[in-house]
């Protein structure tokens, strides 16, 4: 679903900036929004992060991490346990 319009500075013409978009590739998946050019999609570094592949410059294509050939795997930040009386701890 289309969410709005913003102007591309090479082109000079407003695309569609859509969102929702469910991502696939070898057994990973993510969700994310991408900016449409034509019958072209534009797809940031996060959702390639997040689905743990990497671009293979020279076969110009998305790759798993050799680290991580058959799982998608993801670093944590932290996390924290919350009391039935609402504090963190």
């Amino acid at each position: 679903m289309e969410s709005v319009r913003r102007p591309v500075r090479l082109k000079r013409h407003l695309v569609p900036d859509v969102g929702g978009v469910r991502l696939e590739s070898q057994g990973r998946g993510s969700v994310t929004g991408a900016t449409v050019f034509g019958n072209a999609v534009l797809l940031g570094a996060i959702p390639v992060e997040d689905m743990d592949m990497i671009v293979h410059s020279s076969l110009l294509t998305a790759i798993p991490k050799p680290q991580s050939p058959k799982l998608a795997v993801s670093l944590g930040v932290g996390c924290r346990t919350i009391v039935p009386n609402g504090e963190a701890r």
